[in-house]
């Protein structure tokens, strides 16, 4: 019992030591051993010990030596970005049709791969033709979908595609190519995706996006984190009641549309007090951005008004969003197969 409790220690260390060396180099890109070992805190012939594993994998290649201080030149080794990767698959209305999107990353988030198809109905294997035709080229780690709705323990229970809700969805994708399948909001996945974009982070973001299709919803961040509410629920604003009928406000009487616009960043300020707030639209001309400012600010009787941003980049920043959140679900030793 003592020795295989040892034993299960041992292996447990070994794994702790391996991602501290994956890490570092993930995030320096290119080392010494004796560089990773002050970054990770491990010692030089713990750090050899870890980078002859991950050589042997191929996770980690040897590059050309660089000077040292009085000794012999110290070998530079780099991460291998490319020795595994994540696929995030997303869809969006487009007229009568809906645009299903593919991405495939690299571990440096870099998109090496994009593919679309479109369909007039969703279903349980409308991402399958596309998630196929990736793991012909890539070696994949994990799947990411960013769809608009909620999901809670595996079961989607609320979408704008009928079509996949309920607990069949995930568990399909998951079953199929043995490997994690990640869920996340539309919404949330685009504030992660801005808040990692900005030079200056902040606690606390909202995000609001107002369609014009279909009512508005929300993502939260704080400290770095999505914040999703007891059942996943947060950020299903266009149950606030500001007096705004989503469904039939017409987008095209832009007073109106300031005015429910204003109400409902207003209101959601007074309630969460964020620091930062982005309202993403397509109708955010220069005067109606001043115009819903102004509307906010007397809202809020100057008592307390978050800084506000406008931005027509929902996809751009929703693409790094669900990119990051898959890559920080993604277990290192596990591939796609089909």
């Amino acid at each position: 019992m003592e020795k295989n409790l040892m034993q299960g220690n041992a292996l447990t260390m070994k794994e702790v030591n391996r991602g501290l060396v994956q890490n570092a180099l993930q995030s320096l890109k290119r080392a010494t051993k004796k560089q990773l070992a002050q970054h990770t805190g491990l010692s030089v012939v713990t750090v050899n010990s870890v980078l002859k594993q991950l050589i042997l994998q191929k996770e980690v290649f040897e590059e050309h030596t660089v000077p040292s201080a009085g000794g012999r030149p110290a070998q530079l080794y780099c991460y291998n970005p490319n020795n595994r990767y994540i696929a995030v698959l997303f869809g969006h209305m487009l007229n009568t049709y809906c645009t299903l999107e593919l991405r495939v990353y690299n571990l440096f988030k870099e998109c090496v791969f994009a593919a679309s198809e479109e369909t007039q109905e969703v279903h349980i294997e409308s991402f399958v033709s596309m998630l196929d035709s990736a793991a012909e080229r890539y070696t994949i780690a994990a799947i990411g979908f960013g769809l608009p709705g909620a999901e809670e323990n595996g079961n989607i229970y609320l979408n704008d595609f009928q079509a996949i809700v309920g607990v069949e969805f995930l568990n399909y994708y998951h079953v199929k190519y043995q490997v994690p399948v990640v869920y996340e909001n539309d919404l949330n996945a685009a504030v992660l995706g801005y808040y990692s974009t900005m030079a200056q982070p902040v606690s606390n973001v909202v995000g609001i996006c107002f369609p014009a299709t279909c009512p508005p919803g929300a993502g939260i961040v704080i400290d770095g984190k999505i914040y999703k509410g007891s059942h996943n629920f947060a950020g299903e604003v266009s149950n606030v009641p500001v007096g705004v009928d989503w469904n039939t406000l017409d987008y095209a009487n832009l007073e109106a549309v300031q005015a429910a616009v204003a109400k409902l960043t207003a209101a959601v300020c007074s309630i969460l007090a964020p620091q930062k707030i982005i309202l993403y639209g397509t109708f955010f001309t220069p005067q109606v951005c001043m115009a819903v400012t102004t509307q906010c600010v007397q809202q809020l009787n100057h008592l307390f008004v978050p800084e506000i941003e406008f931005s027509r980049n929902f996809i751009r920043h929703f693409e790094i969003g669900i990119a990051k959140h898959t890559l920080e679900q993604m277990e290192p030793t596990l591939v796609l197969s089909r």
